[in-house]
């Protein structure tokens, strides 16, 4: 535990006192001596959020863990580490786990564990480092009190890279029973899951993962694809890939400028289905299968069936539940997708799909008749997202229209975008909603709005 306690890798730094690494450093030696930084020192979240309400299970947040001196580019298999672990926790149903959407988002902050805890209603922080050197894995681990701010428990792993499901599990494992000895063997072995028996398989997956979550344009999904394809070729078994390969694939749709658009749509429809096929019992699978097979226009009874699954099987994942929200949004069932969306950002506040949680919040608000409180929601989702705009400022208008707010509404052809081709598959389902939803008791202005 040396090593994670009492170094950090500042080969980097030229002296900036804002530099993440000196601040990291600083913040460890303050915390070892008991004394918290300056107010003026601790810099601000990058994302504000309300402080979160204890929750009333044993509760963990997985901060990112460090990359040990000498790793190179070995960044994306510590967060792969970080999104296994956090997987394998959020299976046992004794415990609440803050997904790693939000883990990623405490990357570079300083805060003590306290505060990082308070913030989102947590008892217990992990965090750990990394080192990968050949097929040789080395993980430390530290589990802290959010109360008192001290190690609780400390412990290393090491393995290769041949046994690193087994070593995730065995952390994910060791973890759980330290927070809750309430755990029984039978619940940890259901916790465990491997997902392909080739290690050059998983790293091309993890790298694929890193590109397609690193920003969404064409180039990053692209190479993003390209990885997932070489590590079906590697294991044709490997359904996670396949699911997360299709998902790329919608995304792609969405942004590309090419002529390949029927191209990319089968080839996102032909891998959900096979992901489906291919594995039903990873709940990942399930749920990001769904969502492909959603928006490839498939019947929304196998839809809503499948994300239903997915959430029978683990209740204590965000993304699921976010997944989950969107499905409701096309059933439609407002009040469960607005249920889903708020149980998504509940375990996990920093969620990177935030403003996508808060779009699917618009639309559930306009289908449950909340026009004036839906209204602000869309106008965000249309500024956040260019390429959907004017289907989202359509539905802002639709509610104005309403509220008999006619010139707000047609105040909105000023900012409205021209269609473009990527917006077709949400203008025509957003033509649908608005036909279905509105029925004979839409008003005259609302009427000559659509």
């Amino acid at each position: 535990m040396f090593e994670l306690t009492h170094t950090v890798d500042l080969a980097h730094w030229q002296g900036a006192q804002d530099d993440r690494g000196w601040q990291s450093l600083l913040a460890d030696v303050r915390r070892h001596v008991g004394r918290e930084p300056p107010q003026e020192a601790s810099p601000a979240p990058s994302l504000q959020i309300a402080p979160q309400p204890l929750a009333t299970k044993p509760s963990i947040v997985v901060r990112p863990f460090a990359t040990m001196a000498g790793a190179g580019e070995a960044d994306y298999f510590a967060d792969g580490m970080v999104v296994e672990i956090v997987s394998a926790l959020s299976r046992f149903p004794s415990l609440f786990v803050i997904a790693s959407g939000t883990s990623f988002n405490l990357r570079g902050d300083t805060r003590s564990s306290g505060a990082i805890a308070r913030e989102l209603g947590v008892r217990y922080v992990l965090q750990g480092s990394v080192r990968k050197s050949g097929a040789a894995i080395r993980i430390a681990v530290e589990l802290l009190d959010g109360d008192g701010h001290t190690p609780i428990w400390t412990q290393r792993f090491e393995g290769t890279l041949d046994d690193v499901f087994a070593l995730q599990d065995e952390i994910a494992g060791a973890v759980a029973a330290r927070i809750d000895s309430s755990i029984q063997a039978h619940e940890r072995r259901q916790a465990n899951t491997r997902l392909t028996n080739d290690p050059s398989a998983y790293d091309l997956f993890l790298r694929g993962s890193h590109n397609m979550w690193a920003k969404y344009d064409e180039a990053e999904l692209r190479e993003a694809i390209s990885l997932f394809d070489q590590a079906i070729a590697r294991d044709p078994e490997f359904a996670l890939a396949m699911a997360l390969c299709s998902n790329a694939y919608h995304s792609l749709r969405l942004w590309s400028r090419r002529a390949d658009r029927d191209v990319v749509f089968a080839s996102c429809l032909s891998l959900a289905q096979r992901a489906v096929r291919t594995d039903r019992d990873d709940y990942r699978v399930i749920a990001w299968a769904s969502y492909s097979l959603l928006q490839c226009g498939q019947p929304i009874a196998t839809v809503n069936a499948l994300i239903e699954r997915a959430l029978e099987m683990n209740p204590g994942d965000s993304v699921t539940h976010m997944l989950s929200g969107w499905v409701n949004v096309f059933v439609p069932n407002p009040t469960k997708a607005s249920a889903a969306f708020e149980a998504g950002l509940r375990l996990d506040p920093r969620s990177p799909w935030r403003l996508s949680i808060f779009a699917g919040q618009g639309i559930a608000l306009f289908h449950l008749d909340r026009f004036e409180e839906a209204i602000p929601v869309l106008r965000e989702a249309a500024e956040q997202f260019p390429g959907t705009r004017s289907a989202f400022n359509a539905m802002q208008g639709a509610a104005y229209g309403f509220l008999g707010r006619t010139v707000e509404a047609r105040a909105l052809d000023d900012v409205c975008y021209p269609l473009k081709a990527r917006d077709e598959v949400y203008l025509d389902q957003g033509a649908r909603w608005l036909l279905e939803a509105q029925g004979s008791r839409r008003p005259a202005p609302c009427r000559d709005r659509c």
